[in-house]
């Protein structure tokens, strides 16, 4: 033996046995996590387990929503209302999935944040469209407060807004009011709640509607699930009727631009100038607007370059997270609280004054 050979049997070899394993281990666990394999649970920052949110179709509200029933005056020729949205991106492979992680307008987040594990996609379809429909109800019980505050805007029931796969209300197309449960008057969801609260899974009850139908059904209310599989919202008595244009995406974070454009139309003073506005949130009834997500897509998309939006109005709760946005040119944005503070701030872009509040994103 040599000293050439000998020195070279005592060198670490390294394809040796204990190696060829452990780069099989390896080579086997990237390939199971490129096609999926890996459980959400065992490593979560994959792309099987994500979504990506960047930022979505904007529709001209102005456009989609019409109020009916009463007198209504048409918004300035020029005036645009802009609904900002985000999409969801489902499939995608690693490079999308880094490349979303780096980017200034998208977010890469778990899927089940917005695909509740377990939840059927139509029953998700069904939740995104019940919410859309319960935030253009709740606008039209804003809107009513805030132009006739010292009106009366009882409650006569509860509109059945979505069904589930697991609806007992088939039977009831999406519009139903309904207004008794076993001869006793319901008012609001929240009065119906309370009253089916006295009654055992599987007891029978009798619902009526407000146009005189009737069905008994077995009382089958899952913990969390809607009710009588169903989803419902208040209905007040308002004295117009408000459609919005089919293709609308669902949500609720319409609510606040679907107030505005209520007012618009049954205010004669055009409230948006010939300007561009943008916005989100959500609205309750009482004319309070509320957070929504989405909001680094929602401002990029308004920022843009290729974008004319002079104004966007933006929830007061979801200031702080001004910080995370990136613009690619100056945009004002003005924090609401309410309907109100938004007619504001519309009337005084306007005149051509700054709205209170109002900050400045530099590009």
């Amino acid at each position: 033996m040599n000293a050439t050979q000998t020195a070279r049997d005592r060198s670490p070899q390294f394809f040796s046995a204990s190696r060829v394993w452990l780069l099989t281990g390896v080579f086997a666990l990237v390939g199971f996590t490129v096609a999926g394999g890996v459980p959400c649970a065992v490593l979560a920052a994959q792309p099987a387990c994500s979504v990506i949110i960047s930022p979505g179709p904007t529709t001209d509200v102005l456009d989609a929503v019409t109020v009916a029933g009463v007198a209504t005056f048409t918004p300035g020729a020029q005036s645009r209302l802009l609904m900002a949205t985000i999409a969801v991106k489902e499939r995608f492979g690693w490079r999308a999935y880094m490349t979303a992680r780096r980017s200034v307008q998208d977010d890469v987040t778990p899927r089940t944040l917005v695909f509740p594990e377990g939840e059927l996609r139509a029953d998700t379809q069904a939740r995104n469209q019940a919410s859309m429909r319960a935030s253009m109800l709740a606008a039209e019980q804003a809107a009513f407060v805030t132009l006739f505050p010292l009106q009366d805007m009882p409650p006569v029931g509860v509109e059945i807004v979505a069904h589930t796969t697991t609806s007992v209300l088939s039977n009831w197309p999406v519009g139903t009011l309904i207004n008794r449960l076993n001869g006793v008057p319901v008012s609001t969801v929240a009065s119906l709640t309370e009253t089916v609260g006295g009654f055992a899974v599987g007891s029978r009850v009798t619902l009526s509607t407000a146009a005189g139908m009737t069905l008994t059904v077995a009382l089958t209310q899952g913990a969390g699930a809607p009710l009588f599989g169903v989803y419902l919202a208040d209905v007040a008595a308002v004295p117009f009727e408000v459609e919005v244009e089919a293709g609308v995406v669902g949500g609720p974070s319409a609510g606040l631009l679907f107030g505005i454009a209520i007012v618009e139309q049954l205010t004669s003073e055009q409230l948006i100038g010939p300007v561009t506005v943008s916005g989100t949130g959500t609205l309750s009834a009482d004319g309070s607007v509320g957070a929504v997500g989405g909001i680094r897509q929602k401002l990029f998309q308004a920022g843009s370059r290729d974008s004319d939006v002079a104004v966007f109005l933006l929830p007061q709760a979801n200031l702080g997270e001004l910080r995370h946005v990136t613009v690619e040119r100056d945009l004002v944005v003005v924090p609401v609280a309410t309907l109100q503070q938004a007619l504001d701030a519309l009337g005084a872009v306007a005149r051509g004054e700054t709205p209170n509040g109002a900050v400045t994103l530099r590009a």
